[in-house]
């Protein structure tokens, strides 16, 4: 380590350091502000989008029973523009429900794709993915349906065990859609409205089963 004789000594190394370093210095440190404050602007951006997603999605909720076609035009416009936002998947399942209503099977399958497809919404993923089942089902594709069952179904198991029931019934296999509803009828214990629902579709299969 050099050692200094004198206070001078020490300023003038230190000068000499700085004249060698002083703008590499001084460019880290502009690095660092403009680092900081463009994180703070696009933390203030991601807020202000959030809250702007967040009024037109309240704005559709309140339009939608009124009129439709506005709701709809809202839904796109945050669908749109706050992709990044957690109302962009929210409007894309209120508009996939909209184009249900109206006959348009292909826009809602559409819709809910995009939504069955994004990981950060784990359980709105899962409704997506048992709409999506009943509105491919509901085209006659069969498959493709079923293949939107497979996976984690999380707390909706049961609901996807009687979708899955009701694939493979319009498909002719009849064993396999009994043992989906009794999966179904099992999980659905604690709600009676869903348990006597499949109940009776399984009531229905030993019937037809005697016959």
């Amino acid at each position: 380590m050099e050692v200094y004789n004198s206070e001078q000594d020490q300023v003038e190394a230190i000068k000499a350091w700085w004249d060698k370093h002083g703008k590499l210095v001084i460019a880290g440190v502009v690095a660092l502000l403009v680092g900081v404050f463009g994180w703070n602007t696009w933390q203030d951006r991601q807020l202000q989008m959030a809250d702007a997603a967040s009024t037109a999605y309240y704005q559709m909720l309140e339009t939608v029973a009124q009129d439709p076609n506005a709701a709809m035009a809202i839904g796109r416009h945050i669908v749109g523009e706050f992709s990044s936002t957690t109302y962009a998947p929210l409007a894309s399942m209120m508009l996939a429900r909209l184009s249900v209503e109206e006959g348009d099977l292909a826009s809602a399958e559409a819709h809910l794709q995009t939504v069955a497809a994004q990981r950060k919404l784990p359980e709105l993923q899962r409704v997506a993915r048992l709409r999506l089942a009943q509105v491919i089902f509901a085209q006659g594709r069969h498959e493709q349906a079923l293949a939107q069952l497979q996976g984690d179904a999380g707390s909706l198991q049961a609901a996807f065990d009687e979708m899955r029931g009701d694939i493979l019934l319009a498909q002719g296999q009849r064993e396999q859609a009994r043992a989906a509803y009794s999966r179904a009828a099992s999980a659905y214990a604690d709600q009676p409205d869903s348990h006597a629902l499949v109940s009776m579709k399984l009531n229905d299969l030993e019937e037809h089963k005697a016959e």
